[in-house]
């Protein structure tokens, strides 16, 4: 389950970022009935760095990475929370 991985991202994002990380799972997006399944949020300032999807890979829109469809909705997820990253 996505949430399972909670604590493994949150410790390697601040390795990474060189801050302490908060990640949210399965958020509403404000003013649209999507959802992206994970947002990253600065610990210290709550601002939002990142968001991002996780499909199933047994179905067609999780076959690989690059479906478009998918990447174009992840895409607009992340300009409509204001992320630069997704």
């Amino acid at each position: 389950m996505l949430s399972d991985l909670k604590a493994i991202a949150e410790d390697i994002g601040a390795k990474v970022l060189g801050h302490p990380v908060r990640w949210d799972v399965e958020n509403l997006v404000s003013g649209s009935s999507k959802r992206p399944d994970v947002i990253i949020y600065r610990d210290d300032t709550g601002a939002p760095i990142a968001s991002g999807e996780a499909k199933r890979p047994n179905t067609p829109e999780g076959e690989h990475p690059l479906v478009a469809s998918e990447v174009d909705d992840a895409l607009h997820k992340a300009q409509i929370i204001g992320v630069p990253i997704c």
